[in-house]
């Protein structure tokens, strides 16, 4: 980051769920507008495509702030620091994901600093917040089941998912905490079906859920249903196992046996 900054001084970080991204400009305002200028530029089709579906203010959302000046040596071809310091890191406990995760935290600015600092037009200002708000939850559900505060993280999941739904790193992360937590499906009265179809409505693409759903369907003789189920499986995950034993079942059969 101090070598980054130090090349593009007004360099900014964005956290995309677990991957970060450093950007850096030669002069060009990174901007909500901008942003939204380029998306208009391109046909809704594509449009949808560059954001992953999720639209331009999740993307948005996921704005970290200015990378802060750092007090760390700067990397340099004939002084590689980071090859040399990684190896220690790994095994001395620096790179834990916690204190990382803990630091990106606390580093992130106020919701308005960041609507100011990407130029967020007053009417478009709520959905902005909706996005940056999901994503500062998404992270400290994440911080706070990392760190074994399970209660916290439970809790805060979803309401990341209200506030921003479209966001596939929260709407995967929800389906799979209702999905693991079987206990208190049953206290709701859920069997293994409802249970399934209510991950899908959280996440349609959902190929576990789906996978689950096409093999229930299977096992009580509803073939349209398993058709149903197996053919948005296949869209989803085409070079699946499941798909390819389906595909010959007599070859498989025989290296088994």
């Amino acid at each position: 980051m101090a070598t980054f900054r130090d090349v593009f001084p007004h360099a900014v970080l964005f956290l995309d769920g677990f991957r970060l991204a450093l950007v850096g400009t030669n002069g060009d305002v990174i901007s909500a507008g901008n942003v939204l200028a380029n998306l208009q530029t391109l046909t809704s089709d594509r449009a949808a495509a560059a954001t992953g579906g999720e639209g331009p203010w999740t993307w948005l959302g996921r704005y970290w702030g200015r990378i802060p000046k750092l007090d760390a040596p700067l990397q340099d071809e004939w002084a590689p620091i980071i090859e040399y310091a990684l190896p220690s890191a790994r095994f001395n406990g620096e790179l834990d994901l916690v204190r990382v995760l803990s630091w990106l935290v606390a580093q992130r600015p106020g919701l308005k600093q960041a609507a100011r600092e990407l130029a967020v037009p007053e009417l478009q200002f709520t959905q902005f917040e909706r996005a940056y708000a999901a994503t500062e939850l998404a992270h400290r559900s994440w911080l706070a089941l990392l760190a074994g505060r399970d209660q916290e993280g439970r809790r805060l999941l979803p309401l990341a998912y209200q506030a921003n739904p479209r966001d596939r790193w929260v709407g995967f992360a929800l389906a799979d905490a209702v999905l693991l937590d079987r206990d208190a499906a049953r206290v709701r009265g859920l069997d293994e079906q409802a249970l399934l179809e209510s991950v899908l409505k959280i996440r349609p693409d959902h190929t576990e859920a789906l996978r689950g759903l096409w093999q229930l369907a299977q096992a009580r003789g509803d073939v349209q249903a398993a058709a149903r189920y197996r053919e948005r499986f296949a869209q989803l995950s085409p070079l699946d196992a499941a798909l390819r034993m389906e595909a010959n079942p007599i070859s498989n059969n025989a290296a088994t046996h």
